[in-house]
C-alpha cells in the first residue's frame, strides 16, 4: 500500500526485474518504471492488466496502482478528481525507490488512457517522459456530456455494470455542463478557467491510439492535436498517432476486416523504440532516436467488403482495408449536401441529401415528427461509436463498429432505426463513382420544439446495395445549450435557429464503393 498525500493508502503491485552481473547490497540496476493506473479491480480485468503489465517486466520496473475506492485501495472513488494528486504522491514514492532511475512511463487503454491525460496536470508529471494512452479521452466531459446531451446509457451503464459503483450515478447527474469546477481537476483543455488550456504543459511525447468506431474518437484525436500542436517545445510537432478501424471492444461488428487492421502493433512498435530510447537517460523528446524518422500519422482507410467474389473469404479483398502513413493529414475538399423533404431519389419516401448546384428553398415547409417519450423501444443507438453495457450484453460481444440499421434482431424484437415514427430519414443518391469521406462530418438544421430538453441526434449510415444500412457516426445535441440563438414565435413554438453537431470525428475515414452501388443517410430523432 502506498500513502498519499490525505493519508489513504492505494494498493499498489509493482515488479523488478534483476540486474545481471550486479553484487549484493544493490541487488538490482536503476531502470525506468511504467507506471499504470486502473479503477479494474475484478479478477477479469486484472488478469488482463497483469498481463500488460507483464510484457514490460523483463526490461523495466513495472508499477499496476488501483485508484481510490477501488478495493483494496482505500478512499471513495472517483472518476478524475484525484488523478493529478495520486499521481504525484506515487511517483514520489517511485522516485524514492532503489531500482528506480527517476525515468516514468505510463501506459493503459480506456479508463486507464484517460487517467494518463488526467496525470499531466500534477507537479510530478515532469517526471513522466512517454506515453501509450489507447482509446481515451483528455476531457471526459465532452464523452458524458456531448453538445450538453447526457450519455445516460453509456456513464450509468459503465457505473453500475462494469465497476459496482452506482451511487456515483447522481455525482454526474449533478454536474451538467455548468459546472465545470468538477470537471476541470481530470481535463487537459477547458477554456472557461483554464484560458491558456492545459497544452502548454505537456513535455511528454505519446502515441495515441484511437479506433473509427471508437466511443473516444473524438476525444483521442483531440488529445492527439492538444499534444501535437499546442505542448512546449521540445515535443511539439512530434506526437503520434494510430487510427484503428474498430470500437471499444477491440472488433469492427458484422463487417469483418483483415487481420492486419488491428493497429496495435504498429502503436507498440512506435512506443517500444521510444520508452527503449529515453529510458537510461530521460532525455525530452524523441530527437536523436530512430522513432524520430517515422511517420506521426497511422490511420487505416476502411473498404465495404461487400464485393461478390470477398463472400466466402475469411477477409476483404476489395478497394480499401489498408493502412495510410504520413506526418500531415491529406488536404481536404468541403462536400455540402443540403437536406430537402423531397423524395428526389425515389427510395422509400425519404427524404433527400442533395449536393450543390441544388438549393433548397430558403422557406420551405417543415418536417416535422412528434416525439412520445412512452414509444417503445426509443431509437436505440446500434454500433457505429458507440456500445452496449448491460449486463446481459456484457456475456458477448458488445455491438460497437459496423452494425446493420435496418432488421437488427435485439432481445427477441427486430429492430428498424430507420422506419420509426420518431425518425426522420435523408438519403443520398446511389454513388456511381468511389467517395472517399476524410475530415469532420457536420449536421446544421433548423428547429421548431416546444421541448427545451429535447436531445437531437443525427447519425451518418452507409447503405450497402439491398438497403443493408449500417452506422458510421452519430451526434448528439440538447437545446438547453443553445439558448443564445432562441426565439420565440407566435405558436409558443422555440424556434432555433442554425443547431450544429459535430458527428464526434474530425478525421474520420470511410471508402464507398462505386462497383457496389452504395449510398449514403442522415438520420435525425429526439428518441435515443
Amino acid at each position: 500500500m502506498v500513502p498519499m498525500a490525505d493519508g489513504i493508502q492505494l494498493m499498489t503491485y509493482y515488479s523488478i526485474p534483476p540486474g545481471p552481473g550486479v553484487p549484493p547490497p544493490m541487488p538490482y540496476e536503476r531502470r525506468a518504471t511504467v507506471y499504470i493506473r486502473t479503477p479494474y479491480n475484478e479478477s477479469e480485468s486484472m488478469d488482463a492488466q497483469f498481463t500488460e503489465a507483464d510484457s514490460y517486466a523483463s526490461d523495466y520496473n513495472v508499477v499496476l496502482q488501483l485508484t481510490r475506492g477501488r478495493a483494496p485501495s482505500q478512499g471513495n472513488f472517483t472518476i478524475h478528481s484525484f488523478e493529478a494528486n495520486d499521481g504525484d504522491a506515487t511517483i514520489t514514492w517511485i522516485m524514492s525507490q532503489p531500482w528506480a532511475n527517476g525515468v516514468i512511463f505510463t501506459t493503459g487503454a480506456s479508463a486507464l488512457g484517460i487517467m494518463q491525460y488526467s496525470a499531466i496536470r500534477g507537479q510530478m508529471s515532469k517526471h513522466i517522459r512517454a506515453q501509450f494512452p489507447l482509446v481515451g479521452s483528455a476531457h471526459l466531459h465532452k464523452t458524458v456530456y456531448p453538445n450538453g446531451a447526457y450519455m445516460n446509457a453509456l456513464a450509468e451503464a459503465w457505473l453500475d455494470v462494469k465497476l459496482r459503483e452506482k451511487d456515483y450515478i447522481q455525482v454526474l447527474r449533478n454536474n451538467e455542463p455548468e459546472n465545470w469546477d468538477y470537471w476541470t481537476p481530470g481535463a487537459l483543455a477547458f477554456g472557461k478557467y483554464d484560458d491558456t488550456n492545459w497544452w502548454p504543459n505537456v513535455t511528454q511525447v505519446a502515441v495515441h491510439v484511437a479506433g473509427w468506431f471508437d466511443i473516444f474518437l473524438q476525444d483521442t484525436l483531440e488529445a492527439f492535436d492538444g499534444y501535437n500542436s499546442s505542448s512546449s517545445t521540445g515535443v511539439r510537432g512530434n506526437q503520434f498517432l494510430v487510427v484503428v478501424p474498430t470500437g471499444h471492444c477491440a472488433h469492427s461488428g458484422m463487417i469483418r476486416r483483415p487481420c492486419n487492421a488491428t493497429g496495435y502493433a504498429i502503436g507498440r512498435t512506435i512506443i517500444d523504440n521510444i520508452f527503449q530510447s529515453l529510458a537510461p537517460s530521460g532525455a525530452t523528446g524523441i530527437e536523436g532516436t530512430q522513432a524520430a524518422t517515422w511517420p506521426r500519422l497511422h490511420w487505416y482507410i476502411m473498404g465495404s467488403g461487400d464485393k461478390e467474389e470477398c463472400k466466402n473469404q475469411p477477409i476483404n479483398c476489395d478497394t480499401g482495408n489498408y493502412w495510410v502513413s504520413a506526418d500531415t493529414w491529406p488536404a481536404t475538399t468541403i462536400k455540402t449536401f443540403y437536406l430537402t423533404g423531397e423524395d428526389l431519389f425515389r427510395r422509400k419516401n425519404y427524404g433527400s441529401l442533395v449536393p450543390p448546384p441544388f438549393v433548397p428553398e430558403l422557406n420551405p415547409d417543415f418536417k416535422d415528427w412528434s416525439f412520445d417519450p412512452k414509444y417503445d423501444p426509443p431509437s436505440k443507438t446500434i454500433g457505429g461509436n458507440f456500445f452496449e453495457l448491460s449486463e446481459e450484453h456484457l456475456k458477448r460481444l458488445p455491438l460497437c463498429g459496423t452494425q446493420i440499421q435496418n432488421g437488427f434482431l435485439w432481445d427477441g424484437q427486430l429492430l428498424n432505426m430507420e422506419d420509426r415514427p420518431d425518425t426522420m430519414v435523408f438519403t443520398t443518391d446511389i454513388q456511381q463513382v468511389p467517395m472517399l469521406i476524410q475530415g469532420s462530418i457536420n449536421v446544421t438544421v433548423v428547429v421548431s420544439t416546444k421541448t427545451l430538453d429535447a436531445d437531437f441526434t443525427f447519425k451518418i449510415t452507409d447503405v450497402f446495395p439491398g438497403d443493408r444500412s449500417f452506422l458510421i457516426q452519430q451526434g448528439t445535441n440538447r437545446l438547453r445549450w443553445h439558448e443564445w440563438s432562441t426565439t420565440h414565435d407566435s405558436s409558443g413554438l422555440l424556434c432555433l435557429r442554425r443547431l450544429g453537431s459535430s458527428t464526434r470525428a474530425t478525421r474520420y475515414v470511410w471508402l464507398f464503393q462505386a462497383a457496389t452501388g452504395h449510398a449514403m443517410i442522415s438520420t435525425t430523432t429526439c428518441a435515443s
